[in-house]
Order: structure tokens, then sequence, then C-alpha cells
């Protein structure tokens, strides 16, 4: 076995457990939408997410949510038509700020600048792993054979593990529907919180 052929071999059980074609798929459908809409519809609204064929829309208005809900099974048409699949199953709109392309804009970069200033102030510390911490990683990379690419996988997975017991200690916080870590003042993230204040 050459060395491009033993990365592959190790490394074909991690794609299927992370699932690349899921996240294609996603990316595919997120990335369509103004062209499927047009351009005075994608001025408005902004695909944020899909999950389990459910496609999320952000839209800037209530008028425009309600104009473009007459338009859902025309837009899930024309999805499934583009991708040759059926991918997207149905449409759930919300009203939020769309913001594109805007980062040029003077008062953006400025709160950008802020906010890294802020997260610059907040050190992380990484301390150690609890044993149990460090059972579950070696669980989970055990069933990589090769013994270098199976040690790099446990430290990828120590220094996420220690990241993360950090932001926590920071007052970060987890989020208990989708398990990603998040410094929202909610106890959901913003993702998942607008996937509830759905239509």
């Amino acid at each position: 076995m050459n060395g491009l052929s033993e990365i592959k071999f190790h490394i074909s059980p991690l794609l299927k457990k992370i699932n690349i074609k899921k996240i294609s798929q996603a990316y595919s459908v997120l990335s369509l939408w103004d062209e499927i809409v047009g351009v005075t519809i994608s001025k408005h609204s902004m695909a944020i997410r899909i999950v389990k064929g459910i496609l999320y829309i952000a839209v800037d208005s209530s008028s425009w949510l309600n104009e473009i809900k007459f338009l859902k099974e025309d837009i899930i048409s024309k999805y499934n038509s583009r991708l040759e699949q059926n991918i997207v199953l149905d449409i759930k709109f919300f009203i939020q700020k769309i913001v594109k392309d805007d980062y040029d804009k003077p008062e953006k970069k400025e709160t950008l600048t802020q906010e890294k200033k802020e997260q610059e102030e907040q050190t992380i510390v990484l301390e150690d792993l609890s044993e149990d911490d460090k059972i579950s990683i070696e669980k989970e990379a055990g069933a990589i054979e090769d013994f270098r690419l199976r040690e790099h996988f446990i430290k990828f997975l120590e220094f996420t593990r220690k990241r993360e017991l950090a932001l926590l200690k920071l007052g970060w916080k987890i989020c208990p529907i989708c398990k990603s870590i998040h410094n929202s003042k909610k106890q959901i993230c913003r993702v998942c919180l607008q996937g509830e204040n759905c239509e």
C-alpha cells in the first residue's frame, strides 16, 4: 500500500462519520439561493441552513416574508430540478436583518475590530484533560490502525477538547440542541434559535 492509498484507507471511516456528502449538498443548496429566487428577492432574503430537508430562510421584513411564502412550492421545485434530486423538502422562513457583503462599510469594520479586541482580551488557558476525556479520545481514535495517523488525530482531538473546556471556563455555553459551543447570551446558539422562530 503506497502512502496516499494508506491515508485514504485510514481517513475513509472518519469521512463517513463526518458525512462529507451531506455537507457538500448543504453548501450547494445555500449557495444556489440567489440564483433560484433572482436578484430582487435575494436582496431581501438569505439561505441560512438546511437540516433534514428543511431549508431555513432569513427574510428582512414581514411583507417580503409573505411575498416569498407564496413562491415556496415553486422554489422547492426549482431547487430539486437544479440539483437533480429531492434535497429540499420544505422551507421555513423567519424575520432577521440581512447582512450581505457590507464588510467594507466603516461601521462594520469598527464592530469587527471591537469584537476582535474583546476576543483577544479573553486569554484562553489550556489545561490538562481528565482521565475520562483521555479514555474517550483514545476510543474515538481506536479505529485508526496506522500509529502515526492515530497519534496526530489524538493530538487534534485533545487540543479541541482542551479549547472547549477553556471556553466553557470563560462563560461560553454548550447549545442543548446542536451541542456546539457558543458565547451568545441565551442558552441556545444563534443558529438553533433562528430555527425555533421560523414560520
